[in-house]
């Protein structure tokens, strides 16, 4: 049943993420609706049966969407179920509920598949399904508790056999428009990452060649420049080389190997993020989050020096339920956005600190770099929002996606000129 539960609010989840601001258009309209349309129907286009509390409570509901990117963090955990509670009580629950208390009229039951096309937009398949499900059972029991069952028949309305049909065949369209527009993105996500795996072989060839031919040089280099020193030495005619510009040819080579194991990283994250829709589809498995810090520092393509400005406290750690491979990866991109930041500011350190809790571990990720402005900290978990000239948007919503999948979470805390900290939350075991 846990897990049930776990998978309804991932579908969920991934309806909100980076969907704001649908969420507060969804959210502005629908406070409007309620209250406008109380009026339309009582003393216009007058019906069998109205509630306006029914009505002002859904109009209320709409509020905290509104306003959804200004939650506070501890309540930001929370957006997810109470986006999933709204969207079926505003949608199926209430249209339903009013269909049936109106004698399943034409009216309302225009309004009812309005309603079911409507949820299309918002929702994918999975999403869909769950809310409507519990939309139209929950309207029926409570028409069933609070009107009785029994549906009598007035001019200008339907049989129940009739309003059912009809909305069963309305459910079915749109099942079917929805089950073809998934099918057709999933082929388009498809083609794109077929076509990333391509230009990631196309770019890998030649960085191997590149990084085989490094190695070679890097073998003969010592015995080359050992051979030019004797000939030096005796006096043999040859062009002089200074010692600083032999020591700039061996950081020569070792420069550019650190650029082939940065580039072929590079284009892992991106192959790994390119696929992170998928992510919900991957298996969880037992993980230390010290063997995943200590690989991911162990793997990342420092550049010179960049290594001795990470700090890893070690002495504790926890096990979680999650992907090491994927949470090594989340913490390649916090260590590509700090060093970045250090970088821009030419001072920083990294920090990296492990916290035990009753209800969920943390792993403190810190750096005093340049820090994030207050209106870039709202967005930065938005899928391609960057503000820097070769992001693509991805990085910090890829984390986003791999924690929630997790079944926790990251947020972070930032003041401008003095520090960054992302904080990762894993539940307890």
């Amino acid at each position: 049943m846990k897990n049930i539960f776990t998978k309804i609010i991932y579908y969920f989840r991934k309806e909100i993420e980076g969907n704001e601001k649908l969420v507060r258009i969804f959210g502005i309209l629908f406070f409007i609706n309620y209250p406008v349309y109380y009026i339309v129907w009582t003393y216009g286009a007058k019906q069998s049966y109205e509630n306006f509390w029914l009505r002002m409570f859904a109009s209320l509901l709409c509020i905290p969407l509104i306003y959804i990117n200004y939650w506070p963090e501890p309540l930001k955990l929370l957006r997810s179920y109470y986006w999933s509670f709204v969207v079926t009580f505003c949608l199926p629950f209430f249209f339903s509920y009013m269909t049936l208390r109106n004698d399943i009229s034409i009216v309302w039951l225009l309004n009812l598949m309005l309603a079911i096309f409507l949820s299309l937009i918002l929702l994918d398949l999975s999403s869909w399904l769950i809310s409507m499900f519990i939309g139209f059972i929950g309207a029926y029991v409570g028409y069933v508790f609070l009107a009785g069952i029994d549906l009598i028949y007035k001019p200008g309305t339907l049989d129940l056999t009739s309003g059912l049909a009809t909305f069963i065949a309305a459910i079915g369209v749109a099942g079917i428009l929805l089950y073809y527009k998934e099918k057709s993105e999933k082929e388009k996500m498809m083609i794109v990452r077929s076509i990333s795996d391509n230009i990631a072989h196309e770019l890998r060839t030649p960085l191997a060649s590149i990084k085989m031919s490094v190695s070679g040089i890097k073998n003969y280099l010592p015995k080359l420049i050992n051979s030019h020193q004797k000939a030096t030495e005796s006096n043999l005619s040859v062009d002089h080389i200074t010692n600083s510009q032999i020591k700039g040819l061996v950081n020569s080579v070792e420069y550019i190997q650190t650029e082939i194991n940065f580039a072929n990283t590079f284009i892992t994250m991106l192959l790994t993020k390119a696929a992170h829709p998928a992510v919900g589809n991957a298996e969880h498995e037992a993980c230390n989050i010290s063997d995943c810090v200590d690989k991911a520092l162990e793997r990342y393509p420092f550049h010179e020096g960049q290594r001795s400005l990470v700090e890893w406290s070690s002495n504790q750690s926890f096990e979680f339920a999650g992907s090491e491979i994927l949470t090594i990866h989340v913490l390649f991109n916090l260590m590509k956005n700090s060093l970045h930041y250090i970088s821009s500011k030419a001072e920083g350190k990294i920090k990296i600190s492990v916290e035990l809790g009753e209800n969920y571990n943390l792993l403190h990720f810190y750096d005093n770099g340049s820090g994030i402005s207050q209106e870039d900290r709202h967005r930065i978990f938005d899928n391609f929002y960057s503000k820097t000239v070769y992001g693509t948007g991805v990085g910090l919503s890829f984390c986003k996606t791999v924690m929630q999948f997790f079944n926790g979470d990251i947020t972070v805390e930032s003041i401008v000129g003095e520090y960054t900290e992302f904080t990762l939350k894993f539940p307890c075991l």
